[in-house]
């Protein structure tokens, strides 16, 4: 399985190998503003997030392509992914919950949400994910409790377990994302129509800095 190098984060590619071809110029030269616009991609942020609500992963369909990005609930727009990534603190204890529970000073990260934001049905691959370094880390997206539904897990040893599932048309849920270990991730998902072949297929990868 082919794992995406995370030099191109603000993209969403249609192969894979797109997706490995530099950082966007437009983020790397407006950087020192903090946030910058990209055209189809809603506002694009330069520096880590380290707090705030999320759907981590927002489909939309650009044209005649499928596009993932992200969106955020403070704002209730569209955003494009950090340059930096999600930067989740150490007293989240390797997890982003679905909601805050109303400790927002323990969980200032949260909502882990999955969002289709058009009308056509979709399917979201979990394509891969790298976790560089030592450890054993894995990846579980799972719905909240102790009963809920797992969508996506990855695991070191057996790579991804649970790779895809439906994605309806204007679908949009909240779930829990457990860490197994610090450390960086990047995480790759495929967006493709439920059925047919157009929109055309998209990859992006997310990353995420668990401490």
């Amino acid at each position: 399985m082919s794992v995406l190098t995370p030099d191109r984060l603000d993209e969403t590619a249609t192969t894979p190998r797109k997706a490995r071809r530099g950082i966007l110029r437009t983020v790397t030269t407006l950087a020192a503003a903090g946030i910058v616009a990209v055209a189809g991609s809603g506002v694009a942020h330069a520096a880590p997030i380290t707090s705030g609500e999320f759907d981590f992963v927002s489909a939309r369909i650009v044209g005649s392509s499928w596009q993932l990005g992200s969106y955020d609930h403070g704002t209730e727009q569209p955003i494009s992914t950090p340059a930096d990534g999600w930067q989740v603190p150490a007293s989240q204890n390797n997890l982003i919950p679905a909601d805050d529970g109303g400790n927002p000073t323990i969980y200032p990260l949260s909502g882990g949400g999955l969002r289709n934001e058009t009308g056509t049905a979709a399917k979201l691959t979990l394509y891969s994910v790298s976790h560089p370094g030592t450890g054993t880390g894995q990846l579980t997206i799972k719905l909240p409790g102790t009963t809920g539904a797992t969508k996506y897990k990855w695991t070191e040893t057996g790579g991804v377990v649970t790779n895809n599932t439906a994605l309806p048309a204007n679908f949009h849920d909240h779930y829990n994302w457990q860490f197994g270990a610090d450390g960086v991730y990047y995480v790759t998902f495929k967006v493709e129509s439920a059925s047919g072949t157009t929109p055309t297929v998209a990859y992006k990868t997310y990353k995420f800095d668990v401490k």
